[in-house]
């Protein structure tokens, strides 16, 4: 037996701990190829968590919060286990709130999201001074170290009046979340969610409540939902996208089950971008201002759930949508959906259950005029008695026997 294999073989016969710690402490991901022992401590959660916080806190050229969301990226395997995930925040002192909240949102950390946005703090204003800090984490008893610092700088004073809860003359529950731009920080990592469990997560995000204690709650009560509703209409658009992608009806009643802010303008939805100033989606945009939906505040959950049912041409979402919604009200969202994306079967559909007001029928013959389809240009001439004569028909016969010569 050769130097080496007895150096090999006294390697082995460490105990994990130690083996962990070199692996930790060297900062050289080929150590895990030297041997079984050592490739098996390396894949181990707790090693893995050691080595990132390790490497976040050693490599003092850049700021421990970037090497922190460098190495996460690096490693796909690595980003998508929670566990480590949890790991490596509960080993950070003074973690900044909005890297925790933009990793686990990235990576779809969905116990260590449910709990970011439940923390907050108990302030009592005539003091200045923290009553309570509750930045609960996975287990039981157990807390984040968040920098909280940065929330009682000068800037954020006007933010504080708008967000925070009273609860009495001078106590105050100021909720982490509220203080940081989500929709801003989050919205790169909206564009990608695509899979179910994604769209859930946002769901999910929209439905979470805070979790006071009873001598708080029976002041301020249990019904506060923890995102603003900025952030939350962001998620519901995002949410409503992806549920006409994935024809899913269980979403779409998710969706109309949620309660928004009854106050929030349409228009808004223009002003949700991202940093360089991309809107989540300007047809939408479009569709509101063109059909003068700017200043209504009502059926919004509706709104958005039909204007993506009828552009993916999802009919077991819209038919769900007729028949649990059939007001006056509703019928006129379906319609203007269909008339806005010229989905002639649907407008053939609803022609005859809205009242032909001036603008239904300007848009029906505006549409008439637009579309290559001879059958749905003979059903509006057919109906032009319906039209209060505002119908130019020879035009229309005209574009009907052009359509059916083209067809020869």
């Amino acid at each position: 037996m050769n130097a080496t294999d007895n150096d090999n073989s006294l390697f082995n016969k460490l105990p994990a701990n130690i083996l962990s710690t070199i692996f930790v402490l060297a900062q050289n991901l080929q150590l895990s190829l030297l041997n079984k022992n050592m490739h098996y401590i390396s894949q181990q959660d707790n090693t893995v968590s050691n080595y990132i916080h390790q490497y976040a806190l050693s490599n003092t050229e850049d700021d421990p919060d970037y090497n922190l969301k460098t190495i996460f990226e690096k490693y796909t395997r690595i980003n998508m286990n929670e566990t480590v995930g949890a790991l490596v925040l509960r080993k950070i002192k003074n973690l900044d709130y909005e890297t925790a909240l933009e990793l686990a949102f990235k990576y779809r950390w969905r116990n260590i999201l449910n709990k970011l946005l439940k923390m907050y703090l108990l302030i009592d204003r005539n003091t200045s001074t923290i009553v309570q800090k509750s930045t609960l984490f996975i287990n039981e008893g157990e807390y984040l170290d968040i920098d909280i610092a940065k929330f009682f700088s000068e800037e954020s004073g006007s933010q504080r009046e708008e967000s925070d809860i009273k609860i009495s003359d001078s106590l105050y529950i100021t909720p982490i979340i509220t203080k940081i731009d989500a929709s801003s920080l989050l919205f790169y990592e909206m564009f990608p969610i695509t899979r179910e469990s994604e769209v859930q997560m946002l769901l999910d995000m929209c439905n979470t409540k805070f979790e006071f204690p009873s001598e708080i709650s029976g002041s301020v009560g249990r019904d506060i939902r923890c995102i603003d509703t900025r952030f939350m209409i962001c998620c519901m658009l995002v949410a409503a996208r992806e549920c006409g992608s994935l024809n899913s009806l269980e979403f779409l009643k998710q969706i109309l089950d949620l309660q928004i802010n009854i106050d929030f303008p349409f228009e808004e939805i223009e002003f949700i971008v991202d940093p360089s100033g991309v809107t989540l989606d300007d047809g939408l945009s479009e569709f509101i201002c063109n059909y003068e939906y700017t200043e209504r505040t009502d059926l919004f959950n509706y709104t958005v759930c039909a204007y993506y049912a009828c552009v993916l041409d999802r009919k077991e979402l819209m038919s769900f949508l007729e028949k649990n919604y059939y007001s006056s009200k509703h019928l006129q969202i379906l319609f203007d959906v269909a008339t806005y994306h010229e989905n002639e079967g649907l407008v053939k559909e609803y022609f005859f259950k809205v009242e032909l007001n001036p603008e239904n029928t300007e848009r029906v013959i505006e549409m008439a005029y637009n579309v290559d389809n001879a059958d749905f240009k003979r059903f509006v001439l057919n109906n032009s008695d319906r039209l209060g004569g505002k119908l130019d028909k020879h035009t229309l016969i005209m574009d009907i026997s052009e359509d059916d010569h083209k067809l020869q």
